[in-house]
């Protein structure tokens, strides 16, 4: 079963399709990317991830992209108590040198623009707080 088929537009289903992608230029002068992160499972136990990756790049030190400075994975979820879904971050980082410059705010603002409704994460580290 595809996403798109059963996912409502709280998230932007287009997003989470695999071949997804759209890159746009930061008025820092770093670049943002947003990929369709999905993974099909086999396994009942642990159900297909759909989801988005964004990644910020910097092209002074990176100038094909090939390596992120900045990266954070949202996977959609449906709330069990009022059946809407969302997308919630599993994992959020920064390289240390690019910390503090508002990147992860970036990331997240991105999300939203891509038209997906985010909920806070359960689990935080002491920085995400």
């Amino acid at each position: 079963m595809r996403a798109h088929e059963f996912i409502p537009e709280k998230i932007n289903t287009d997003v989470i399709k695999p071949g997804f992608e759209i890159t746009r230029r930061m008025k820092n002068g770093l670049v943002i990317r947003a990929r369709g992160d999905s993974l099909p499972s086999d396994n009942p136990a642990y159900p297909d991830y759909f989801g988005v990756k964004i990644q910020v790049y910097d092209p002074k030190d990176d100038p094909e992209l090939r390596w992120s400075i900045a990266d954070a994975r949202f996977r959609a979820r449906q709330d069990p108590d009022t059946g809407e879904w969302y997308m919630y971050s599993i994992s959020t980082g920064t390289k240390e040198r690019y910390q503090r410059q508002g990147l992860a705010s970036a990331m997240y603002n991105f999300a939203r623009m891509l038209r997906n409704d985010l909920k806070p994460s359960r689990l935080k580290t002491d920085q995400g707080r």
